[in-house]
């Protein structure tokens, strides 16, 4: 479903951005998946003003030619028929319109022409799966529920857009939606994404002379989405000659014989029954097409009921499977040939490393040793675009960077490494074995080192769910120390798209630090969680008036450091990811998640999850 709507979308703003040309060259990796479009027509342009699309008599250039001051219309209109798998046996049929408004700027700020673009009016038919859908911009009565999610902020939203001086498609600007709101919406692609998304569909095959009316041309093109995969198109032209329609001058275009197939990626994720690894698993299995297999040896921390949701979804796999079993490993990787390995699967629990370090020896360093192997092995058997697209992505803690001295300071990707628990020095080890194999073997790895994690399904021995669920009936919230330990608080699911953004775009042998710019007192913390406590659940155990009366302190715990803090200015720079999530909104969801979600609390705190 979400696929065809975004195809969809995507010809909706061929038009617009069909001005520029390109000659980049994608490789391409993964299992294909056919579409056949069987009907493509009505590609229409009009005009406010003269321009930008020239005319000398039936001959049109299809091109853009943007003059400052000036403001255009552009009306387009797609019927499409696809045949898709996930379509169903009838396939999908779309009927969609939407006019754009562009005024062009009369400032000479430079050589480049600003346009802002507004989508003016929406309308979508879809048929479906047998389902039929409509969405009405102007008609607020007649709008399915899905359509209306996806384009509901579609028309009358606002964007930038850049041209050089031969008005060449540059970038784009506005808000998280600004390009193509639906598609941003449905697809969970931020600004950088959707104007490279743009950039590729600028050359969409409009010929550079003019052309007269039924003339043919075909076009092929690749366009690489995050989400989507890589998309292989070709796409068989017609122009039909100008007419006139309400007193304004077309050029009709006809798209036909579109055949496309489009390559996902397949993600082997270790401890994706774990808090993170699960949250990384849903993100993937909700807001792409590629596809997971999840090996997790299901230990106390390993919880199969967090992927309850996606657990029957035929992109996602299951295997119970020890990382330090080398035979099991090898098999996963021969028989489901992945993409991209990303490596969660790892002991966690501080206070656990503390009693129980052994464990911790073995998962974390031992483990990630044999997954090394094996992924080298595997590795080095590929070829072409299948070996050059692999990578391995390990995913580490800020932890092993120890203790921060001073307000000011921040945990850069330079800091030296100086772990003070068991569990920090274990992932130190394996932060270290992950770059060797790099720096050795030449496998291509990517690293990223994560601040403390929160939000839905973290297990419950954890500050905040066990701050939660221990206010619930009326317990006693343990604060270590004096409470003042500074801590930078990341939304796990702000970290499962930071962690597929890089898995997608980093520099291989590079690190990423990720996190929330949420430093908060350990004790801040616990206030804050009391207090959204007060207001969403007024009835308290008798005696208690507000939650924070149940705060107690407690002997600190051995090695506890003080400070620790991301400075996540790198993957923002180099790879335009921020998080979405501020602490208050983020600790609010997550108490609300608690709240609702009582039984999956239950199951894990009396170990009966363990049972399945």
């Amino acid at each position: 479903m979400k696929l065809c709507l975004i195809i969809s979308i995507l010809v909706g703003v061929v038009t617009f951005f069909g001005c520029q040309k390109r000659n980049d060259q994608h490789s391409s990796s993964g299992e294909h998946q056919e579409l056949d479009s069987r009907a493509r027509e009505n590609n229409i342009v009009t005009e406010k003003s003269k321009g930008p699309w020239s005319a000398d008599g039936q001959s049109v250039l299809l091109k853009a030619k943007w003059i400052r001051g000036k403001s255009y219309v552009f009306r387009q209109t797609t019927n499409m028929e696809m045949e898709l798998p996930i379509a169903g046996p009838e396939g999908s049929k779309t009927k969609m319109s939407m006019d754009f408004n562009v005024d062009v700027s009369d400032k000479e700020e430079s050589e480049n022409k600003k346009m802002n673009v507004r989508f003016s009016k929406v309308k979508m038919e879809m048929s479906m799966a047998g389902q039929n859908m409509v969405y009405d911009s102007e008609d607020p009565e007649n709008q399915s529920a899905l359509l209306k999610t996806s384009f509901g902020d579609f028309a009358n939203q606002k964007f930038e857009a850049e041209f050089d001086k031969d008005n060449n498609f540059l970038s784009v600007d506005g808000n998280e939606k600004g390009a193509a709101p639906a598609a941003a919406g449905i697809s969970g692609l931020g600004n950088e994404e959707i104007g490279n998304m743009l950039k590729q569909l600028g050359d969409f095959g409009f010929p550079d002379k003019a052309v007269e009316p039924d003339a043919k041309w075909q076009h092929g093109q690749e366009l690489s989405m995050q989400q989507m995969g890589k998309m292989k198109m070709t796409i068989d032209y017609t122009y039909k000659g100008p007419k006139n329609h309400e007193g304004k001058k077309l050029a009709e275009i006809v798209f036909q014989g579109i055949a496309m197939s489009s390559e996902f990626k397949n993600f082997l994720i270790t401890g994706g029954a774990g808090f993170i690894g699960s949250a990384v698993i849903r993100h993937i299995i909700n807001n792409s097409n590629n596809s997971v297999v999840n090996i997790d040896k299901l230990t106390y921390a390993g919880n199969i009921e967090s992927i309850e949701s996606i657990k029957n979804n035929a992109r996602y796999v299951f295997e119970k499977v020890d990382i330090c079993n080398a035979d099991e490993v090898k098999r996963i990787f021969i028989e489901h040939e992945p993409d991209i390995v990303m490596h969660l699967a790892a002991e966690s629990h501080v206070d656990r490393s503390i009693d129980y370090p052994g464990e911790f020896i073995k998962t974390n360093i031992v483990g990630t040793y044999i997954l090394l192997q094996q992924a080298r092995i595997y590795w080095s058997s590929l070829k072409g675009s299948k070996k050059d697209g692999f990578r391995f992505h390990h995913i580490s803690t800020d932890e092993v960077y120890g203790d921060l001295e001073g307000k000011d300071s921040l945990f850069t990707e330079e800091t030296s490494y100086a772990p003070s628990s068991p569990y920090s020095a274990s992932k130190a080890s394996s932060d270290h074995l992950v770059r060797s194999w790099h720096r050795t073997f030449g496998l291509p790895i990517l690293i990223t080192n994560c601040s403390n994690n929160y939000g839905p399904y973290q297990f419950p021995e954890k500050l905040i769910p066990l701050v939660i669920l221990n206010a619930l009936k009326g317990k006693v919230l343990p604060i270590y120390g004096d409470g003042k330990q500074i801590r930078d608080w990341l939304y796990v699911e702000d970290h499962a798209r930071a962690l597929v953004h890089v898995a997608f775009t980093g520099k291989i042998g590079e690190t990423y630090n990720i996190g929330g710019h949420n430093e908060m007192k350990n004790i801040e913390v616990v206030r804050m969680i009391c207090s959204i406590l007060d207001e969403l659940v007024p009835s308290k155990i008798d005696g208690i008036n507000q939650y924070k009366q149940l705060i107690q302190y407690v002997d600190d715990r051995f090695g506890h450091d003080v400070r620790y803090a991301i400075d996540a200015s790198k993957i923002a720079n180099e790879l335009g990811w921020t998080p979405d999530e501020t602490f208050l909104t983020g600790i609010r969801k997550t108490v609300q998640w608690y709240l609702h979600n009582g039984a999956w609390c239950d199951r894990v705190q009396d170990a009966s999850y363990q049972e399945r």
